[in-house]
């Protein structure tokens, strides 16, 4: 099993795990990361052999509005994450019609889940996370229940994709692999990208079968299966093109160009060429180079559409080529949550007592979801526990020491429940502490 990865295949039976035999990777129930939702199967008709186990089954949620999946990492804050959530939605309840709902990293908008009813949809984000619990959540808006198939983390190298400027989350846009017609995924990208191939027209594959080494220019550790083909165009003295359209005129875009010779050169032959966006030159003259990956990353908006182009200069003997390209959004997440002591003493006293409220997510954010008897702070950026009320709720043993980590704490009501044992001494170090 990683260690670096949290798999989640929603909707199997609790308790339940596997091997995915195309990955190698292990999956596990969703019943452990969250307590809402209702298990379903996509229809018999919607059944494929081309499509990942993951997408047989998902979770929906026909009652409340938000519902939150609670990961966390062993490797903690800190850590920059790949964080994947996958939809099928295979017309699992017969409708034909798929939701529409919002994806929620913590308090922070992710995206809009739009899905088609015989497509499976991911929505990846690059993530720096500032706490040790990283929640995703489904909201409802009102356009069908919201429903997830797979969830996916990956721990990422520390170097990787960093905008250590701003510390922005970085919303996949595109993953491109050229010059073949196979998906590359985990184990030959140790981070288990996915990097999709597609369909060119005036162009041609190429490739080799020798190793693709990673050159100084490169953090992004893109994978040497990756790397070892490439495409070409079809006419030698023609350009390569590569086009998308911006969902909005404003959308800031990270781009990351992949490129490295895997054709054998003549001492007489040279590739070379430039960039441009747009038609304005953008980089180059760029000359791969053998069997070494290297990058070049820019950033650019205020385009409705772009159109990437490679020209060969008036000095090169070869074609112009591209082996690969990542294509981002950057956003700045605000990332308010709560303390992760207070967090932490909150997950521990629901699991200690066996809890059945609507206890799930950020306990203190967003403010009309908060936990059900808890108040918190409102002015600090890491919200803590100030008021817990669990009267009448079922209690029974003694008061779980994990309380005295709520440090902060003004009001503890714990009445009318079955507690046994005497009151722990440590309630008297609760400096904070007004009402019990």
């Amino acid at each position: 099993m990683n260690i670096c990865f949290i798999s989640i295949d929603c909707g199997i039976t609790e308790g339940s795990d596997y091997t995915d035999k195309r990955t190698g990777i292990n999956y596990v129930s969703d019943a452990g990361f969250i307590d809402s939702g209702i298990n379903q199967e996509i229809s018999s008709t919607s059944i494929s052999g081309t499509l990942d186990i993951q997408f047989s089954t998902l979770r929906s949620f026909p009652q409340s509005t938000r519902n939150c999946y609670t990961l966390r990492p062993k490797q903690g804050k800190g850590n920059r994450y790949l964080i994947r959530a996958r939809f099928n939605y295979g017309n699992y309840d017969l409708k034909g019609q798929p939701p529409k709902f919002d994806l929620y990293l913590g308090n922070d908008p992710w995206s809009r889940v739009n899905v088609k009813v015989s497509s499976a949809t991911d929505y990846e984000i690059i993530h720096l996370a500032s706490s040790d619990y990283i929640y995703v959540c489904l909201v409802n808006i009102g356009l069908g229940n919201p429903f997830i198939s797979a969830l996916e983390l990956r721990l990422l190298d520390s170097t990787m994709y960093a905008d250590d400027k701003n510390l922005r989350s970085l919303t996949l846009s595109a993953r491109t692999n050229f010059g073949t017609s196979k998906i590359v995924r985990y184990a030959d990208d140790k981070y288990d990208r996915i990097w999709y191939p597609i369909a060119s027209t005036n162009t041609k594959d190429i490739q080799t079968s020798s190793p693709i080494s990673l050159g100084s220019s490169t953090k992004e550790s893109v994978p040497s299966k990756v790397m070892s083909t490439a495409v070409i165009p079809a006419n030698p003295t023609a350009d390569l093109f590569y086009s998308w359209t911006a969902t909005d005129k404003t959308e800031e875009y990270f781009m990351y160009i992949h490129y490295a010779e895997i054709e054998t050169l003549e001492r007489n032959e040279t590739r070379e060429f430039n960039i441009y966006l747009n038609d304005a030159y953008w980089d180059g003259p760029i000359s791969p180079t053998d069997h070494i990956t290297s990058t070049y990353f820019t950033s650019f908006y205020n385009a409705s559409s772009y159109e990437l182009t490679l020209r060969r200069t008036k000095s090169s003997t070869l074609p112009t080529m591209l082996n690969a390209i990542e294509l981002y959004n950057p956003i700045h997440l605000q990332q308010r949550q709560t303390h992760d002591q207070d967090a932490t003493t909150m997950w521990s006293t629901k699991s200690t007592y066996g809890l059945k409220r609507n206890w799930q997510g950020d306990p203190c954010v967003p403010q009309d979801s908060m936990w059900d008897g808890v108040k918190c702070s409102n002015d600090t950026d890491n919200l803590r526990i100030i008021s817990m009320n669990l009267s009448f709720s079922g209690l029974s043993g003694e008061i779980t020491h994990a309380l005295a980590n709520l440090t902060v704490i003004q009001s503890l009501d714990l009445s009318y429940n079955n507690l046994t044992g005497s009151v722990p001494t440590f309630l008297a170090s609760l400096n904070f502490l007004k009402n019990l």
